[in-house]
Protein backbone atom coordinates (compact mmCIF):
# COMPACT_ATOMS: atom_id res chain seq x y z
CA UNK A 1 0.00 0.00 0.00
CA UNK A 2 1.08 3.00 -0.89
CA UNK A 3 1.60 5.74 1.58
CA UNK A 4 -0.09 9.48 1.22
CA UNK A 5 2.45 12.46 1.78
CA UNK A 6 1.23 14.18 4.74
CA UNK A 7 -0.27 18.09 4.31
CA UNK A 8 3.60 19.21 5.65
CA UNK A 9 5.44 17.31 3.64
CA UNK A 10 3.05 18.80 0.42
CA UNK A 11 3.62 22.25 1.71
CA UNK A 12 7.44 21.41 1.60
CA UNK A 13 7.38 20.50 -1.92
CA UNK A 14 5.05 23.20 -3.48
CA UNK A 15 7.38 25.99 -1.62
CA UNK A 16 10.61 24.22 -3.21
CA UNK A 17 9.18 23.69 -6.42
CA UNK A 18 7.66 27.54 -5.96
CA UNK A 19 11.18 28.99 -5.17
CA UNK A 20 13.14 27.01 -7.92
CA UNK A 21 11.07 29.34 -10.48
CA UNK A 22 8.24 26.45 -11.31
CA UNK A 23 4.73 28.48 -12.31
CA UNK A 24 1.83 27.98 -10.44
CA UNK A 25 0.18 25.40 -13.37
CA UNK A 26 3.62 23.49 -13.09
CA UNK A 27 3.39 22.69 -9.86
CA UNK A 28 -0.41 22.02 -9.19
CA UNK A 29 -0.17 19.31 -12.02
CA UNK A 30 3.16 17.80 -10.35
CA UNK A 31 1.43 17.65 -6.90
CA UNK A 32 -2.11 16.61 -8.01
CA UNK A 33 -3.56 19.69 -6.41
CA UNK A 34 -5.78 22.39 -7.51
CA UNK A 35 -4.01 25.95 -8.84
CA UNK A 36 -5.98 28.09 -6.05
CA UNK A 37 -4.90 25.45 -3.10
CA UNK A 38 -1.23 25.60 -4.62
CA UNK A 39 -1.61 29.09 -5.13
CA UNK A 40 -3.32 29.80 -1.53
CA UNK A 41 -0.47 27.28 0.34
CA UNK A 42 1.85 29.49 -1.81
CA UNK A 43 0.23 32.77 -0.12
CA UNK A 44 0.48 31.48 3.39
CA UNK A 45 3.85 30.28 3.25
CA UNK A 46 5.04 33.77 3.36
CA UNK A 47 7.51 33.45 0.59
CA UNK A 48 8.17 36.42 -1.82
CA UNK A 49 9.68 34.87 -4.47
CA UNK A 50 9.36 38.32 -6.88
CA UNK A 51 11.71 40.01 -3.74
CA UNK A 52 14.21 37.04 -3.89
CA UNK A 53 17.82 37.28 -6.28
CA UNK A 54 18.61 34.46 -7.99
CA UNK A 55 21.45 34.26 -5.35
CA UNK A 56 18.94 34.44 -2.72
CA UNK A 57 16.66 31.52 -4.12
CA UNK A 58 19.97 29.18 -4.61
CA UNK A 59 20.72 29.91 -0.93
CA UNK A 60 17.08 29.02 -0.03
CA UNK A 61 17.06 26.01 -2.02
CA UNK A 62 20.19 24.77 -0.26
CA UNK A 63 18.99 25.51 3.10
CA UNK A 64 15.77 23.52 2.45
CA UNK A 65 17.76 20.68 1.03
CA UNK A 66 19.86 20.33 3.96
CA UNK A 67 16.47 19.78 5.77
CA UNK A 68 14.03 17.85 3.80
CA UNK A 69 10.53 17.32 4.84
CA UNK A 70 9.04 16.07 1.46
CA UNK A 71 9.13 12.21 2.76
CA UNK A 72 11.34 11.61 -0.79
CA UNK A 73 9.24 13.28 -3.52
CA UNK A 74 12.06 15.26 -4.43
CA UNK A 75 14.60 12.24 -4.48
CA UNK A 76 14.99 13.17 -8.20
CA UNK A 77 15.05 17.08 -7.93
CA UNK A 78 18.27 19.16 -9.15
CA UNK A 79 17.07 21.76 -6.21
CA UNK A 80 18.31 24.30 -8.80
CA UNK A 81 17.20 27.81 -9.04
CA UNK A 82 15.69 28.84 -12.53
CA UNK A 83 14.84 31.29 -14.35
CA UNK A 84 11.62 32.72 -12.13
CA UNK A 85 8.44 35.04 -14.21
CA UNK A 86 8.10 37.21 -11.29
CA UNK A 87 5.58 39.20 -13.40
CA UNK A 88 2.53 37.29 -11.33
CA UNK A 89 1.60 35.81 -15.18
CA UNK A 90 2.70 32.50 -13.65
CA UNK A 91 0.32 31.97 -11.00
Amino acid sequence: MTKTPNAEAIEFVIAVLWISGRTVSDIAKATGKSRGAVSGIITRSGIQRAEMSADERRDFLLKMKADRRDEGMLNKFDWIARYANTNGAGR
